[in-house]
């Protein structure tokens, strides 16, 4: 009976740890040492590997020199991803692909550059978010992205429960016919970070907020929209906060931001929300 027993509790320890086993999430290495071997296909592997084992941490092993990876396609993250590129690695979507589509899952970027991404007419060129998507970028840089009538040319967060958080990081050179480099219906936080020379036509050059925005030492610096010549007269250069958002701004800075048609306001922020301003040096807009 004693033996029987415990042969019993040894399947179920068995079992249990099969059962760990599977769900545990996995890191993955894209490369072997060499440039050569950082291809799509190898990220691809790697990212397939984390993502079905429920989460995990992508890196590089692509030599000592900076690397470009060109995406013919874009990723969709359904769980919690994590890419450090050690800031050697370059992802970029050719010009014809958006880079992430983030469905339910988190992706958070690290030492890494998202460039080159095209959201066209669905908006997000570098990264897409739909409902529960969380983006977090760290220590990053995204930039030349575009999209054709889609908002958000570097992200865009579809959705209010869709979430945003850039750290230290450089959103640059990104372009739209719609609005915002970032466009948000969600919640945006942004800390210790720079928006730099970004073009949206309709407006918000940098920064759309249709939902909830918490920026603190951040600048916005050569940001530009056309803004609208007919109601509603939309402006912003640097940032545009639509009727129902929410930006709280503290400290940083927003200089030498412009709008380009006389009927659209606010050379550096335009407000048809809520703004709170604490700190915040406004110049030369």
């Amino acid at each position: 009976m004693q033996t029987k027993l415990k042969c019993f509790v040894v399947f179920f320890m068995l079992l249990a740890m099969s059962w760990v086993t599977a769900v545990h999430a996995d890191n993955a290495v894209v490369g072997d040492g060499t440039a050569a071997s950082c291809t799509e296909a190898a990220f691809e592997a790697a990212f397939n590997t984390v993502q079905g084992s429920g989460g995990g941490t992508i890196t590089f092993n692509c030599g000592s020199a900076e690397k470009t990876i060109i995406f013919a396609g874009q990723k969709v993250v359904t769980s919690p991803i994590i890419i450090d590129g050690a800031n050697k690695m370059i992802l970029s979507g050719g010009n014809t692909a958006r880079l992430f589509a983030v469905q339910t899952g988190t992706l958070t970027v690290r030492n890494l550059t998202l460039t080159n991404g095209n959201g066209f007419a669905i908006g997000g060129g570098a990264v897409w978010l739909g409902s529960g998507g969380l983006f977090i970028a760290e220590n990053s840089i995204i930039q030349n992205n575009t999209t054709n009538t889609g908002p958000g040319s570097a992200i865009y967060a579809s959705v209010f429960d869709a979430q945003v958080t850039l750290t230290n990081s450089l959103i640059q050179n990104n372009s739209t016919n719609n609005y915002g480099a970032v466009n948000s219906v969600g919640l945006v936080t942004i800390t210790d970070s720079t928006f730099d020379n970004n073009f949206a036509k309709m407006g918000g050059g940098a920064l759309n907020v249709a939902g909830i925005a918490n920026i603190t030492d951040t600048i916005f610096t050569s940001n530009t929209t056309d803004g609208m010549a007919v109601p509603p007269n939309y402006g912003g250069g640097a940032i545009l906060v639509v009727p129902g958002g929410l930006v709280d701004i503290s400290g940083g800075q927003l200089s030498d931001n412009a709008v380009t048609t006389d009927e659209a306001g606010g050379g550096a922020i335009d407000v048809r929300g809520t703004a709170i301003l604490k700190k915040t040096l406004i110049n030369n807009n």
